[in-house]
């Protein structure tokens, strides 16, 4: 069951972040890129854990 969890968090944006209220557009644009940092450290540590 975790397993297809994590499947699903990788194919979706698992961390939703209200980038709306962000009117830069490179702020947006980091904001984005350490989201999928964060996201790809989190399933990288659950496959670690699991393995």
């Amino acid at each position: 069951m975790l397993k297809e969890r994590i499947e699903k968090l990788k194919e979706t944006n698992g961390f939703k972040f209200d980038l709306d209220k962000i009117k830069n557009f490179e702020t947006k644009c980091e904001v984005d890129n350490r989201m999928q940092d964060i996201k790809n450290e989190y399933i990288g540590f659950i496959e670690k854990t699991l393995s």
